[in-house]
């Protein structure tokens, strides 16, 4: 099938695909197939009852976003563009969907005879939690994932005179 449209002619299939979102310290973390092409690309984004509408444009095949903050059903897709950003192929019409959750606060850390307890509150809809530690004030990184069904961990590699700060 070939649609045409404001004198662009294209496959049913040519879009760029994203491949993966993760969630960084940075932002949202989205990754995409590169679309034959393309010099540009953009981000397209929506929720369940809306219509995309562009974030941003750029020129990598990866890219981190961080206007999503409130927690939410949201849906991405990549747009590409020509080196005059004019859209070129069309948008993938599914998209990507994720949901936002609410981040979990932690309650309480209390020194043991195991280690330090970390202790959280649960999040609705978490099917996981992803504990990061940062050492004496350096960067934070990824300690552990827990089911979602757990609130509280036991980090058994802490060791004396040294500072500690966790984030869930």
């Amino acid at each position: 099938m070939i649609l045409a449209y404001a004198g662009i002619v294209s496959k049913a299939a040519d879009y760029p695909t994203i491949t993966s979102i993760e969630a960084t310290e940075e932002g949202i973390k989205i990754t995409w197939n590169k679309l034959e092409g393309a010099a540009n690309y953009a981000i397209m984004g929506k929720t369940a009852n809306s219509t995309y509408k562009q974030l941003t444009s750029f020129t990598s095949e990866n890219y981190t976003y961080l206007t999503y903050t409130t927690p939410g059903e949201y849906y991405l897709a990549v747009s590409a563009l020509d080196d005059r950003y004019h859209k070129i192929g069309l948008i993938d019409p599914v998209g990507y969907y994720f949901k936002l959750l609410e981040t979990a606060d932690i309650e309480n850390i209390s020194m043991t005879d195991k280690g330090l307890v970390i202790k959280w509150n649960s999040v609705s809809g978490a099917t996981s939690y992803d504990i990061l530690r940062s050492k004496s004030n350096n960067a934070y990184t990824l300690l552990t994932s827990v089911d979602g069904s757990k609130t509280s961990f036991t980090d058994g590699y802490v060791r004396g005179k040294s500072t500690y700060s966790y984030k869930i």
